[in-house]
């Protein structure tokens, strides 16, 4: 979904892949080339609605034999460099992560994806309304997402879309000119388009009732990372999509948050009447009678991320990104794909987090650690000292927990929860006390270890 993002950050690649067998990247690449369609559009400035537009040949791409207007325009040379890296053979761990990333995102629908790349660097007056071919095959209530509109005179943000049509779960714009002139250059743009093609599979609705569509980001219907995002499912929507962003680079570090006590920030909404975990200001006063740190000069109230409880600190998209990155890493990227994929129907029209984060225990209920004795661990409860870990350590008690997710969880889980905090948390604090009270991956490790997740040596 279109989006504001501040990232005056120092990026930096992670997640090698350095166990990836060659048949397993090649398998990758394949994948790309079968599930992606690259439609170049020309001209998307025309009055009437881009009229050129051409669909690339992934082939072609792939043996780097290049022809065509697209290749020819030396406009879309950076762009050029981005197509080449969907199809072609890599030898950069880089390139084989991003292949691969892209490639097990797609099996989450398991459909094919629409790339649009529209070469708007020469065109200030971008198309408004109806610019598109029917040809596309978008429907008339996702096009508004596609249209090349630009973004604060800069250019047009790239965009995902789930719009499920036949073998097509949906798709995707990207702009030549945000590829040649973002700020943080080729490898992070190419890090916002795994953002992006996850927005093409996930399902779950992205504004829910009572809120729904006239807050679903906040008052100015735009989002950064350090928000608290009044719309719950909206925080799933880029919450998940950051997850697998966060395994090409750590854009975002949440252990400095918490160890700074950094500030979260809320729009306040004027006469907001949507109720509880909708309206957090309201809901900080009157529940935990906590006062913001401070308002500014556009409304948005500032609270210390350690005054926050964890039913609100999951309104912010990089407290519930975190904690599914973590999954990952001490599970498995697949894991999180197989969880999504499983959970398709029940996300469809409802919150994701809590149905997505069920699965997630259930996965980590049936982790073995080879190295382990006999295999055994108590995986499933990591998860929830990941959440609880990720908002500081205030998931005080089940009841929390619950609050958390929206739902009671005794009906819906298969595994005994209690114990988390009758036999666990009590470690949990002793090890942030052993680390200075100073959050670490170095200490998010030492859980792992403690539930058995992850061997000592």
């Amino acid at each position: 979904m279109k989006y504001t993002l501040f990232l005056a950050l120092t990026l930096s690649t992670i997640w090698r892949l350095n166990a990836q067998t060659a048949s397993e990247a090649e398998a990758a690449r394949q994948r790309l080339l079968s599930d992606l369609v690259v439609i170049y559009v020309e001209k998307p400035h025309l009055a009437d609605g881009p009229t050129v537009s051409f669909v690339l040949n992934n082939q072609e791409i792939a043996a780097n034999t290049l022809n065509g207007s697209f290749w020819s325009n030396t406009e879309n040379d950076p762009a050029k460099e981005v197509v080449k890296s969907f199809f072609q053979t890599q030898t950069s761990q880089n390139g084989k992560l991003f292949q691969y990333l892209a490639a097990s995102i797609l099996k989450i629908q398991d459909k094919r994806v629409k790339i649009f790349i529209f070469n708007d660097r020469n065109n200030a007056a971008l198309t408004a309304a109806g610019a598109f071919h029917e040809t596309w095959n978008i429907t008339l209530g996702a096009a508004h997402e596609l249209l090349p509109t630009a973004s604060a005179g800069i250019y047009s943000w790239p965009t995902g879309v789930i719009d499920i049509q036949g073998e097509f779960t949906g798709f995707m714009r990207l702009s030549t000119k945000f590829l040649a002139d973002y700020s943080q250059g080729r490898e992070a743009a190419k890090a916002v388009f795994i953002h992006e093609l996850v927005h093409t599979q996930d399902n779950s609705a992205f504004v829910v009732a009572p809120f729904g569509s006239t807050y679903r980001y906040g008052r100015d219907d735009g989002h950064f990372f350090e928000e608290l995002i009044p719309n719950y499912n909206a925080t799933y929507g880029e919450a998940v999509a950051n997850a697998f962003q966060l395994r090409y680079f750590r854009f975002r570090d949440m252990y400095n948050w918490l160890n700074n006590n950094n500030q979260l920030g809320y729009e306040v909404i004027s006469s907001c009447s949507f109720g509880q975990n909708a309206c957090l200001d309201d809901y900080m006063s009157t529940t935990y009678h906590i006062a913001p740190a401070g308002t500014d000069a556009n409304n948005i109230a500032w609270y210390n991320i350690r005054d926050i409880p964890s039913d609100v600190a999951v309104h912010n998209e990089m407290v519930q990104a975190y904690i599914m990155f973590a999954y990952m890493r001490y599970f498995s990227g697949m894991a999180l794909v197989d969880d999504i994929k499983r959970s398709i129907p029940s996300t469809n029209g409802a919150y994701g987090f809590p149905i997505i984060f069920r699965e997630m225990v259930k996965t980590a209920n049936q982790f073995h650690n080879s190295r382990s004795a006999g295999g055994r661990t108590h995986g499933q409860y990591l998860p929830i000292a990941m959440l609880d870990f990720y908002t500081g350590f205030k998931l005080s008690d089940k009841a929390m927990l619950d609050r958390c997710l929206r739902t009671p969880l005794s009906a819906t889980w298969t595994v005994n929860i209690d114990d988390y905090w009758t036999n666990h948390r009590p470690r949990m604090l002793q090890i942030l006390r052993d680390n200075r009270n100073q959050y670490s991956i170095a200490m998010l490790r030492q859980i792992a270890v403690h539930f058995n997740v992850v061997s000592a040596n």
